[in-house]
């Protein structure tokens, strides 16, 4: 019994030190400056795919404008964490798209279920929906595996995109083996981690691995929320589809400006997977941003925009004086 106590106390006195250093923690993340969850104005559509899966979809910027931008979000996140990067290059006078994937926000899931084909099928529905040709595809970790996953499932399409900026993602290699994966899953759904997830002292601490160096309340409360906000069966359907992704060689025939962009701090998809899925494509440019972590659409929102800006677009003289060749 005695035995029994003293380690009941040691564990209540570890659980209130790290109470207290949460939030000596949060107190400090106060003072760090980094933008909140955001929607440039625009046009709202639903967009209906290919298996009935309705996706909320936003337009905005000029018709006619010289370039388009479509972004995507990633896993447990929506269409808001692309908000800064989307005005940035609105106000630059482009056209941008975003939707919330399948399962997030206000976007059901559809027939085909939580598949990263399905999510390549959404990339699909989006562009053919906005009639785009010659667009920057852009997606960020989980919407990075969807846009490799429409370019190498959908090569008749293939003559929508342009150029491709595929952001703290990667082709495969998220596997920790069967019982982890099972783990995992069961974890990241449980009722518990959401009660975790909404106080505002463990919460926040629990999503510190998905930012850099330089940590802003604003950005953790917004992975926070939107965790929450995306319900238990999407979180641990795609955690599962991601798990067992390997899309290394449809992507070996890629021939799009394709760019990898990485921080150097991030923990989710780490600089090796973003060093490999940049080799595995035949002229990729990799670029590793020092200092930030997984969450690059609202870590560095200017410097995100500056690269998709700086990409050349195989634009229709090239595509015509490479007529015939595999696109």
């Amino acid at each position: 019994m005695r035995r029994r106590t003293l380690v009941g106390g040691v564990a209540l006195a570890a659980g209130a030190a790290g109470v207290l250093a949460a939030g000596r923690a949060v107190r400090r993340w106060k003072a760090g400056e980094g933008v909140g969850l955001s929607l440039a104005d625009g046009e709202d559509r639903v967009v209906v795919s290919t298996d009935g899966a309705q996706l909320e979809v936003r337009v905005a910027g000029p018709a006619d404008a010289e370039r388009t931008f479509v972004l995507a979000h990633g896993w447990t996140n929506d269409r808001r964490v692309w908000g800064a990067v989307s005005q940035r290059l609105v106000d630059d006078g482009h056209r941008v798209v975003t939707w919330n994937q399948r399962g997030h926000g206000g976007s059901t899931v559809g027939g085909k279920g939580h598949t990263v084909e399905a999510l390549g099928d959404d990339v699909g529905a989006v562009l053919q929906d906005i009639d785009a040709h010659d667009v920057v595809l852009a997606g960020h970790s989980m919407g990075g595996m969807a846009s490799m996953a429409f370019l190498t499932e959908h090569p008749d399409q293939r003559h929508r995109v342009g150029a491709v900026a595929l952001v703290s993602t990667t082709a495969g290699g998220l596997t920790r083996g069967a019982v982890a994966n099972r783990i995992a899953a069961q974890v990241i759904a449980h009722p518990a981690l959401d009660r975790a997830m909404q106080s505002g002292q463990v919460g926040p601490f629990l999503v510190r691995n998905t930012v850099g160096r330089t940590v802003a309340l604003s950005h953790l409360d917004a992975m926070r929320e939107l965790f929450v906000a995306t319900s238990p069966d999407v979180r641990a359907g795609f955690l599962n589809a991601m798990t067992a992704m390997d899309l290394t060689d449809g992507i070996r025939a890629l021939d799009v400006p394709t760019l990898v962009l990485v921080g150097s701090r991030d923990r989710l998809t780490p600089v090796a997977l973003s060093r490999r899925l940049a080799a595995t494509i035949a002229g990729a440019r990799l670029e590793v941003l020092e200092g930030f972590g997984h969450m690059l659409p609202l870590e560095a929102p200017d410097a995100v925009a500056d690269r998709l800006l700086s990409l050349p677009v195989l634009g229709v003289l090239e595509v015509e004086a490479t007529a015939g060749v595999p696109r």
